[in-house]
């Protein structure tokens, strides 16, 4: 069921009726609600180079995962990525290894401070981009590869740390 993916939380007192045998539970707060992804996000950071390429421009991204990619673009980017246009022929690039995407999808774009490649935060936006028309072959592959590269990230942690 499409509910699986999702987590409910509040706080609330829970109350009991010996005599009932019932519980009561008082919920005090708002209801909010989690999802689980679907797929394993690799960050971009010091172990991890992960770059975004559609229409001959290469954006640094922010994360990636088997189904899609967080790019962040500076103001005067942001009329290429509306939501819900899709980019055919697209590549995302993971510590050098490049995966063809189909195609890819902006689901969401947001204001946000964006790293320019000089480390200096500047006010611009984050894009959602969701990967789409990848066979079973090509999908489990860029997966496989996320997992493997978060293992080797996780690995160079532990030898730095002792």
């Amino acid at each position: 069921s499409p509910l699986n993916r999702f987590q409910f939380f509040s706080s609330g007192r829970l109350f009991s009726d010996e005599t009932k045998k019932i519980y009561t539970l008082k919920i005090d707060h708002d209801i909010y609600r989690a999802e689980q992804r679907q797929d394993f996000r690799l960050d971009s950071n010091e172990y991890n180079t992960l770059q975004f390429a559609v229409e001959d421009k290469i954006y640094r991204a922010i994360d990636a995962s088997a189904g899609g990619t967080c790019i962040g673009i500076m103001a005067q980017e942001k009329a290429l990525f509306i939501k819900d246009t899709i980019f055919p022929n697209a590549f995302i690039s993971i510590n050098g290894k490049r995966f063809k995407i189909a195609e890819a999808k902006v689901v969401k774009i947001w204001e946000a401070d964006v790293t320019m490649p000089d480390k200096r935060m500047v006010k611009g936006y984050k894009v959602g981009i969701q990967f789409a028309g990848m066979n079973e072959k090509e999908k489990d592959d860029l997966c496989r590869h996320v997992i493997a590269e978060a293992r080797k990230e996780e690995q160079a942690r532990r030898d730095l740390n002792g």
